[in-house]
């Protein structure tokens, strides 16, 4: 009897990983490198693509992809930004970070982009399509920069699609190595960055470690970034950040205007060169987060080679912003708008907390 049911177990197993790729085989099937470096063969146009991963969904959606996702990480229906930029994204199924495996079978899903390599690796265990999207690169993000952009091309044999990743590259390059270059032979003077996360508040020592997006934009820009001293360590001692004295403190999300209040109203944190000099700078929110990965990181890098190296650069934010977001999600923002979207507030200019 035990065996008649494993047996049995096996069989509706491999039925149901069957069926969930045999759909795509009309297509074939490719083998791509995700961001942990693992090979995994994925379908060819995947047509429901559980998102998982909340730093892949800007670039699918922004490059023409929305009607190819069945669902995004739940936090994304918190903010009202994507929304009012992807108007059916109320339509996608909400998913939790770890999310049963079961689920992706029963919603007969192609293809699952994971946050983080054991959550894949789990999943391809299972017998389901799944490959790690993340916020960070080994050794630094440089390695890991246009990796998505180049998997959705991989992935998907969309033309259009093609050119819109393609323009988004050239575009994000001539901007990186404006900057590089300019600063090519410019002293550093030893100055350091320090990032606070505001997506969710975990106090003013809530930051980011080495191999994050953080850094390796903080290193275009000839800053230091702090986190590599915290041993990937994302919650140092407050002490820990305060012996280091930034000289440039940035924070992003939905609490970013919290945490800036917070700096300059805390008695030990105020006496920082940063808030002493105010060099604390807030970065934009749109579809997601602008230090996420996004067609928005473009303009994440320019803000802060404006802010930090005024002298040398005076990108038009405004305009740029206006630009991107009409060209990859159809949408003109009135100037009102870009004025909240880059203060991290909502349409109304209202705090994005509330929406939490």
């Amino acid at each position: 009897m035990k065996r008649f049911l494993m047996i049995s177990v096996l069989i509706l197993s491999s039925g149901l990983t069957s069926s969930c790729n045999d759909r795509n085989n009309e297509d074939g099937f490719v083998e791509v490198i995700d961001f942990v470096d693992d090979k995994v063969v994925v379908p060819k146009n995947p047509k429901k693509v559980a998102v998982v991963a909340r730093s892949a969904v800007d670039m699918l959606v922004s490059f023409g992809l929305g009607e190819n996702i069945d669902g995004v990480y739940k936090t994304i229906f918190d903010n009202p930004w994507a929304s009012y930029l992807h108007p059916t994204l109320d339509d996608y199924y909400s998913y939790e970070y770890n999310e049963n495996y079961e689920t992706f079978y029963e919603r007969k899903i192609d293809l699952i982009i994971a946050p983080e390599k054991y959550i894949a690796e789990d999943l391809r265990s299972k017998g389901l399509t799944a490959i790690t999207v993340s916020q960070y690169g080994t050794p630094t993000y440089e390695a890991v920069l246009y990796r998505l952009p180049n998997l959705i091309k991989e992935i998907w044999d969309d033309q259009e699609v093609h050119n819109k990743v393609d323009s988004w590259i050239d575009n994000f390059d001539l901007t990186k190595n404006e900057i590089t270059s300019k600063l090519e032979n410019k002293e550093s003077n030893n100055e350091t960055l320090y990032y606070i996360r505001g997506d969710k508040y975990g106090g003013l020592n809530y930051t980011e470690t080495k191999g994050s997006i953080i850094e390796t934009f903080g290193n275009y820009v000839n800053l230091k970034f702090l986190g590599e001293y915290f041993n990937h360590n994302n919650r140092p001692q407050e002490e820990e950040v305060i012996s280091l004295n930034p000289t440039y403190i940035i924070t992003g999300g939905i609490y970013q205007n919290q945490i800036i209040e917070e700096l300059y109203e805390n008695s030990v944190w105020n006496k920082l060169d940063a808030v002493k000099e105010d060099k604390v700078f807030n970065i934009g929110v749109g579809f997601v987060m602008f230090e996420q990965s996004s067609v928005t990181e473009t303009i994440f890098l320019q803000s802060l080679a404006n802010n930090v190296h005024s002298e040398l650069f005076d990108f038009d934010i405004n305009q740029n912003l206006y630009d991107i977001v009409e060209k990859y999600y159809g949408v003109k923002l009135t100037n009102e708008e870009i004025g909240y979207m880059l203060n991290g507030l909502d349409r109304e200019g209202n705090s994005l907390v509330k929406n939490k």
